[in-house]
């Protein structure tokens, strides 16, 4: 299942408008790049699971989960299409398993990474959270 995402920004800066877009992992900010521990959240069962963004145009697959009763499984594509709206702030879809239906699917979420880079906080629309830390 492939979802795709569309986002244009734009800012303006005194008197001139101008087009504004940014790169995953912005110079002097933190990046989404790198091995991330669940810590917390809803859903704690799934803490210690570690999801890996290998690059800054790369999706988030787990890379580690404890057993669990909703199938996920190392390899899995957690996090598909990341995309930095600011600096610290990213979309993204988020998998989701339903065993009892053998059915899996996407929901778009939010994702913000803390000042020092070293934890992120992801939310979406159900009002559901997810905590991660940097791993290793």
């Amino acid at each position: 299942m492939a979802i795709a995402f569309a986002l244009i920004m734009s800012g303006c800066s005194g008197d001139d408008a101008t087009d504004s877009t940014t790169t995953a992992g912005s110079v002097g900010s933190p990046t989404i790049v790198g091995a991330w521990e669940r810590v917390g959240g809803d859903f704690s069962e799934l803490s210690g699971m570690v999801a890996t963004v290998a690059s800054a145009d790369a999706d988030g697959i787990i890379s580690s989960t404890p057993t669990n009763q909703y199938g996920f499984v190392v390899g899995d594509v957690k996090w598909a299409s990341i995309t930095e709206v600011s600096p610290r702030e990213y979309t993204f879809a988020d998998l989701l398993s339903d065993t009892a239906n053998d059915t899996t699917s996407y929901i778009p979420g939010t994702i913000v990474i803390a000042d020092d880079g070293a934890t992120l906080e992801m939310s979406f629309q159900s009002g559901t959270i997810q905590e991660w830390a940097r791993s290793g």
